[in-house]
């Protein structure tokens, strides 16, 4: 049995409803786990919808948050050299790098960018910049 079966855009939106929940709380282990359960649910989704889909770019991210979760250095998730103000932390990057993740897919599988943006954007309850 497949542990990731397909989902609906609706079965994503509740998910999604319960992350933002997390995401909007001050604990930052929920928020890293919850940025793992959300690239999964993307993953879903997309390979629900989109025929042929190469989801390696969320299976990178994926990796990445198990490295950080086993107290492993992580390969690309790191703080930006030479910031002023300090290092972002690295519970924003994963999200961020989520996002990002999320619209690349999007937009290499017949989404215009804008498209992936507003789609994304609508998920995460956000507005599209």
């Amino acid at each position: 049995m497949d542990n990731n079966p397909p989902i609906s855009a609706d079965e994503l939106k509740v998910e999604f409803d319960k992350l933002k929940e997390v995401f909007r709380g001050d604990n930052s282990s929920a928020k890293f786990d919850a940025s793992a359960d959300m690239m999964v649910l993307i993953s879903r989704y997309l390979s629900n919808n989109i025929q042929s889909i190469d989801v390696e770019p969320i299976t990178t991210v994926l990796g990445e948050y198990a490295r950080i979760a086993e107290g492993r250095k992580p390969e690309f998730i790191k703080p930006a050299k030479g910031r002023v103000g300090g290092a972002k932390r690295p519970i924003e990057q994963m999200h961020s790098a989520s996002i990002v993740a999320s619209i690349d897919i999007l937009a290499k599988n017949g989404y215009s960018v804008a498209e992936a943006v507003r789609f994304v954007a609508e998920k995460l309850g956000r507005e599209a910049h």
